[in-house]
């Protein structure tokens, strides 16, 4: 909450605008990341998100080989996912038609934004006793404050 108030929202500051050479279709685009990457945050996803995840990597992992000429052995070491996503998402379409590899390579970008943020959000616990605390208590002070203000609605 007091990040989207301080990047898109009342509290924003043209200091920290990050969007500023931005178009309103892009903040757009990026915002809805950010929400859908928010929850998927929710541990009721977790595991059904990893099996999405599994095959998606997978599928990307089978078609960029069914694409790939090079040699066997130099091509076996370009098989990892961020390489794969690097090579295909940099390539700018000069057609209109749509490229499928590019597609799911889209998506596993942003599936990975989303594991990314859960990742930071339930490793509170895997910090130092005293960085636990001082987040958990932030963490916790945000709720009340929001059921607070969700009480007042």
């Amino acid at each position: 909450a007091v990040g989207h108030s301080l990047l898109l929202g009342e509290e924003k500051n043209e200091e920290w605008d990050v969007f500023k050479h931005w178009d309103n279709e892009q903040i757009g685009r990026a915002r809805a990341i950010m929400i859908k990457a928010i929850l998927a945050t929710d541990m009721s996803t977790h595991f059904p998100s990893v099996g999405v995840l599994a095959s998606l990597v997978e599928k990307v992992q089978v078609e960029y080989v069914e694409d790939d000429t090079e040699e066997e052995e130099e091509t076996n070491k370009r098989h990892t996912p961020l390489y794969i996503l690097s090579q295909i998402l940099a390539v700018r379409e000069t057609n209109k038609e749509k490229n499928p590899l590019k597609e799911k390579c889209r998506e596993l970008a942003n599936l990975i934004l989303k594991f990314l943020l859960h990742a930071a959000d339930i490793s509170n616990p895997a910090k130092k006793n005293k960085l636990l605390v001082y987040w958990a208590d932030k963490a916790l002070a945000e709720f009340f404050d929001q059921g607070d203000r969700e009480v007042e609605l």
